[in-house]
This record gives structure tokens, C-alpha cells and sequence, in this order.
């Protein structure tokens, strides 16, 4: 048996539908002509005022091509097959939905589900004009959120309380935990499905279940910054918080104050991970006798001390001695502490391009540099660039370094030339003086 549905406010585009046949008839002689017209899908007329009376009607076959217009004009769909409901469909999706409100439009047609989830699964946004009960549709409202995830916004409010819907949209955004009903919210198992698809969702969940310790793990485990959404009591849980830290070192910083304020918390942590460090609390990370204690064994673990303390030369001297890859944290202030520099120096006379201006025209420091090499002199402040004793000391091993790192004025010196001839070596350079060249028997 055919089934007819008229869509209000549409017509056929001329030129793009094959028009079979026209007549005078009333809608109800219409139907019956088409349910026997061979190829008919259907015909359009303007209803007249009187409805029983005849009206031109024009059959319409494939291909069919339908226009919104808004105006009285009707389209009837003969429905026998699937296929038959598609250039319904494209007159619903031409209309943007405006035809399911048309006075014209049979009224049962936007209370149809199968069709208008495959109305919705076209046009996403025709959700705001289906029936307010299909609005409320787990499956309508899938549909449409399918094929467009705003459609969100247009679902009914009681699907929020539909523990498989949500559940379902939890799966691809766990954020949508929010939309949630309370009850659902409070509910383990969705709210699990929701924190494990994207850990904030935790933010959302009801006040029990951020103290749950699967809930939470779960979270975590997901997106570490979750944990900032789980109750004060797991946060300042010891037990708790060292199981997470192994997995999720960063879930510290996370951890309530008084636990990231226990030096002998971060202790117990730091013997598995001295990164562990770096989440303590900020008075932690400036107490020196207490990043004393951890740089005595670990001396590298200086990087995840406050700042502040990288200026403490002595902190940083212990520091290097432990492990010299600490000295890439060393502040200004380290490197400008004489002692500190003489060691670095020594250890490399390439650190001595770190230290500070006056560091580097201190006479000390330099000659323990090109001991190590004369390239050092490069290196220097320009004052012993141009001091007799320093450019001696690299002349006597490379004369090429001396002439191109030092200013020509200073091989003119009086003392520089005594020294070099083996004359005479000025008492405060502290060098032997150079034996007495003896007369040939």
C-alpha cells in the first residue's frame, strides 16, 4: 500500500523534473491516480481554499529536483520504497527544516523517527526542528550529533539524564561529563567512561568520586593534570600520591601543600626520581640546608632547586664536585665568586667565557687558563689582553696566538721585551730569572 506525505511550501524546479501528467483533480483523486500512474512518484499542487475541491495537480517521475518557496505550494511524495523518501529528504534539506513547520506538511511526518534520523544524519541542524519528543530521542540526537558535534547544543534536556547517551558521548568527548544530570555525574561507571576518554572531566564528577581512588587513578593516568581536580584528602594522601608519582612524576606538583612542604616526603620520592624535586613546594626549594643534603649525593638534582640558590656559590662548588653537569645551572652571582671560577676554570678553560667581566681580567684566573692552553687568551678581559706578563706567558708557547689576540702596543713594552730577550723578568711576575747568557772562551 502506498503511503503519501506532503511537504508544504515546495515545488518543482522547472526544467529539472519530468512532469508525466497534468490534470484537474482534488488531493484525494490525486493520490489515487498516482498510487496506479506507471513511473509516478508523486504530484504537486496549490491546495484550493475549499479542500475537496479540484485543483491542477502535475505528476512528477524522475529525476526530480525540489524547490523551497515557502509559499502555498505542496509537494506529494508517494512513498513505497527506501529510495523513495530521498527527494523528500533533499526538500527538507533544502528548506533548512522550515517545511516540517509549514501548515501544508502532513503532521506526521516530523514525529517520524526513521526519517528524521536520516534527516538529521543529512543536515545536523535540523535537530532544532524535529519533534520536541524525538528532541528527546537517544538515537535522533546520535544521529545528528554524529555528523556534527554542535548539535549538542540542540538535544533535548532530558537525554542529559540517558545514562547510555551520555556514556556514548562521554566515549568521544569526556568533557561532556558537564552537560551531565547530577545523578549521572555521581555515577562511577559514567563518570569512569567520561575520565578515561579526557582526565579534566574529573572536574565535573560528583565530590565522592574525586575522592575515589580508581576514579582519580584513572583520570591521572589520562591527563596528568587531572589530579588538581581530586579532593584534598587524595591530594594530601601519602600512600596515594606515591603510587601516582612512579607513573606521573608531574602529578606532584599537584599534591596538597603540606605533603609538597615534607622534606622527608620529597626525600622518600627523590630516591626514585630526583625530578621529584622540582614539584616540591617553594620553600623547600630554597631551604639550602636542605638542597645541601640531596646535592651532597646527587649534585646534577641542583636543577630542580629554586633559582635562587644557583647564585650560592658554595652550594654550586659542591654541587660540581658531586657532578660537573651541575655547572650549567650556575647564576651570575656563582660566576662572579673567584673561588667558584678557579674551579670551573681548571676544570675547563672554556668555562672561563661564562664567568663575569671581572672574573675574566683577574690575573689568577687567566694564568690557570693558558696553562691549559694559549687560546685562552681570547677569552680574557682586553686589560690582559694588553698586560705584559699574560701575553708573555702565551708567547712563550704560541707566539701566532699572542700576535692575534693581543693589541701590537704591548710587545713594545719595556718589560715584555726584557723578559722575552732573557734580560730581565719584573720580580712580581714571580718567574726565575733567566740564567746570564756566558762569553765564548
Amino acid at each position: 500500500m502506498a503511503v503519501f506525505c506532503t511537504l508544504g511550501g515546495c515545488s518543482l524546479r522547472p526544467l529539472s523534473s519530468q512532469i508525466i501528467e497534468k490534470n484537474t483533480l482534488t488531493v484525494r483523486e490525486a493520490e489515487e491516480k498516482c498510487a496506479t500512474l506507471s513511473g509516478c512518484k508523486g504530484f504537486g499542487y496549490t491546495p484550493a481554499e475549499d479542500g475537496d475541491q479540484p485543483v491542477e495537480v502535475r505528476f512528477f517521475g524522475t529525476p526530480l529536483v525540489c524547490s523551497w518557496f515557502g509559499g502555498e505550494q505542496n509537494l506529494c511524495f508517494r512513498l513505497q520504497k527506501d529510495e523513495d523518501r530521498k527527494p523528500l529528504l533533499d526538500g527538507i534539506c533544502e528548506s533548512k527544516g522550515r517545511a516540517l513547520h509549514h501548515v501544508n506538511t502532513s503532521p506526521w511526518l516530523v514525529e517520524h523517527k526513521e526519517i528524521m534520523i536520516a534527516a538529521v544524519t543529512m543536515q545536523p541542524a535540523l535537530l532544532t526542528h524535529v519533534d520536541s519528543k524525538l528532541r528527546r530521542d537517544r538515537d535522533v540526537a546520535l544521529a545528528a550529533i554524529g555528523q556534527n558535534e554542535f548539535a549538542v547544543e540542540d538535544v533535548g534536556e532530558k537525554l542529559w539524564d540517558d545514562t547510555r547517551f551520555v556514556e556514548t558521548m562521554a566515549q568521544k568527548d569526556g568533557l561532556i561529563l558537564r552537560r551531565a544530570s547530577e545523578q549521572l555525574q555521581a555515577n562511577r561507571d559514567t563518570v569512569l567512561v567520561a575520565v578515561r576518554q579526557n582526565g579534566e572531566a574529573l572536574k565535573y564528577a560528583h565530590k565522592k568520586l574525586q575522592e575515589d581512588r580508581e576514579v582519580v587513578t584513572a583520570a591521572v593516568s589520562q591527563r596528568v593534570e587531572a589530579f588538581s581536580y581530586a579532593s584534598l584528602k587524595l591530594r594530601g594522601d601519602p600512600a596515594f600520591v606515591e603510587e601516582l608519582v612512579p607513573q606521573k612524576t608531574v602529578a606532584l606538583q599537584y599534591a596538597s601543600d603540606s605533603l609538597r612542604s615534607d622534606p622527608e616526603f620529597i626525600l622518600k620520592l627523590m630516591k626514585q626520581n630526583d625530578r621529584c624535586l622540582e614539584f616540591a613546594a617553594d620553600s623547600l626549594r630554597q631551604d639550602k640546608a636542605f638542597i645541601t643534603s640531596i646535592v651532597e649525593k646527587h649534585g646534577d638534582a641542583i636543577r630542580h632547586a629554586h633559582p635562587t640558590l644557583w647564585q650560592d656559590a658554595d652550594l654550586m662548588l659542591l654541587a660540581t664536585r658531586q657532578d660537573i653537569k651541575a655547572i650549567r645551572h650556575a647564576g651570575k652571582a656563582a660566576w662572579n665568586n673567584k673561588e667558584f671560577v678557579l674551579r670551573m676554570v681548571k676544570e675547563s678553560w672554556k668555562n672561563l667565557e661564562r664567568a663575569s667581566d671581572e672574573m675574566r681580567a683577574d690575573r689568577e684566573v687567566a694564568k690557570v687558563a693558558i696553562q691549559q692552553t694559549p687560546e685562552a687568551l681570547k677569552l680574557l678581559a682586553e686589560s690582559l689582553r694588553e698586560d705584559p706578563e699574560i701575553v708573555y706567558l702565551v708567547y712563550q708557547q704560541d707566539e701566532d696566538t699572542a700576535v692575534r689576540f693581543c693589541r701590537p702596543e704591548v710587545f713594545t713594552e719595556r718589560d715584555f721585551c726584557h723578559a722575552l730577550s732573557g734580560k730581565k723578568v719584573p720580580k712580581d711576575w714571580g718567574y726565575a730569572q733567566p740564567k746570564p747568557v756566558e762569553a765564548p772562551a
